[in-house]
């Protein structure tokens, strides 16, 4: 009988002509690197961002290089470079709120309706609900945080929609929060940010050390 090894091409010849369809190196060597290629095109679009100061740790820490995707869409849990507030410049903080959505926080822990998920824990670091200072009244679990004016009254923080129940965040808009949110200011100072305002979605980050 036959051996099966016999009808087999072997690989230096399989080689030889170079064609495409025949499975030559230059053909294997091309495929090989297109991922390569194609990611390397990819995040050159998205750019990347290092990170300073340490809102965000202990996932991200000063000197993080974050590589950005160049056409994603922020989704609660994401990270995002976005434009903060005058003089802070560009801010990268986590969504916890999208449109629609009633984020707070209960006892450090942040709270929500989205997909029935309550008390999610977003990063190590729990908000202490008793940190004062600023002016700020902190009036969770009323999904708001006030700033008070000299007359006593509070302004409702931007791109929060009052409901009978309490505010949703705005059509439009995303509520950001650090990681690090006992030291650290966001959407719970400044308020829910329009989606224009963000630039990229956070892809991955190598640490300082990388």
């Amino acid at each position: 009988m036959k051996n099966a090894l016999d009808s087999a091409t072997p690989e230096d010849e399989a080689f030889g002509d170079g064609n495409v369809q025949g499975g030559g190196w230059a053909a294997k060597i091309t495929v090989a690197l297109l991922p390569v290629i194609a990611l390397a095109g990819y995040t050159a679009l998205g750019g990347t961002v290092v990170i300073r100061g340490n809102s965000m740790a202990p996932e991200l820490v000063e000197g993080s290089r974050c590589f950005m995707h160049p056409f994603g869409e922020p989704i609660a849990g994401d990270l995002v470079l976005a434009h903060g507030p005058d003089p802070l410049g560009l801010v990268v903080k986590r969504v916890v709120g999208l449109e629609g959505d009633q984020p707070r926080l209960v006892e450090g822990w942040l709270d929500g309706t989205r997909d029935g998920k309550v008390h999610e824990k977003i990063g190590d670091q729990r908000w202490r609900p008793d940190r004062s200072g600023g002016g700020y009244d902190r009036s969770w679990p009323s999904h708001l945080i006030s700033q008070r004016h000299g007359d006593g009254s509070p302004s409702r923080l931007p791109g929060m929609v009052r409901e009978a129940k309490g505010f949703r965040v705005a059509p439009g808009h995303l509520f950001l929060l650090s990681d690090r949110r006992d030291e650290s200011v966001d959407s719970r100072e400044w308020g829910a940010v329009s989606t224009e305002a963000v630039v990229r979605v956070i892809w991955f980050c190598l640490d300082s050390g990388a």
